[in-house]
């Protein structure tokens, strides 16, 4: 006859070794490199199923495009705005922003120009990131309207290591003074790239 033992399950708990982070986040990005549709809310779920998944949400702000897919699951940048107002110790998850992975449901777009609230929550996101931690950042326009609070929003960034002003479309411009440009660019040592294209001086004031 066999004999069986059970062993509680508080005696084994911490005989069960951790997987390496890098381990971890491997796994995250081959769960949802085949999702281009909903991999964001994917990715949400093991964070919040998982204490220990909390350390690769910082996906959630990445976009996949360079190195995953081609991701059409864009957020709704007035949701992430009031998340991060709510929780701003979120925004140390951002290690990147990109204005393109961001549109506004509530507040579209009206004669193919960005509308207010758009461009104000672009703008209260850039400002929840961590300083030393944000190390990407694209835009690719930058109306008249918010330049100031662009400038401030970069001024304040210190670990920046690659910088993209400008798309390819023909509304997209920069309204930045090369000045100013330049003056930011110098408060970043660790810079490497940097692309310009269709910026614009600001004209003064009449």
């Amino acid at each position: 006859m066999f004999r069986v033992k059970f062993i509680p399950g508080a005696h084994c708990r911490g005989k069960i070794g951790k997987l390496p982070m890098n381990l971890v986040r491997r796994i995250a990005e081959i769960s949802i490199i085949d999702k281009p549709f909903g991999w964001r809310q994917t990715l949400l779920s093991y964070g919040l199923v998982c204490k220990a998944w909390t350390q690769v949400l910082d996906l959630f702000f990445l976009s996949l495009q360079d190195k995953l897919v081609a991701s059409f699951d864009m957020l709704d940048i007035c949701a992430v705005a009031r998340s991060l107002d709510a929780r701003p110790e979120r925004g140390s998850l951002m290690s990147a922003f990109s204005m393109n992975d961001f549109w506004a449901m509530t507040f579209p777009a009206t004669d193919g120009q960005p509308s207010t609230q758009y461009l104000l929550a672009i703008i209260t996101v850039l400002s929840h990131a961590g300083p030393t931690l944000l190390k990407t950042v694209r835009f690719h326009h930058i109306p008249a309207t918010i330049a100031e609070d662009a400038r401030r929003g970069l001024d304040r960034l210190q670990g920046l290591e690659k910088l993209v002003l400008g798309g390819h479309r023909s509304a997209d411009e920069i309204h930045l003074d090369l000045d100013t440009i330049q003056t930011l660019m110098s408060k970043w040592p660790n810079l490497h790239q940097a692309s310009l294209s269709r910026w614009l001086e600001l004209k003064a004031p009449k």
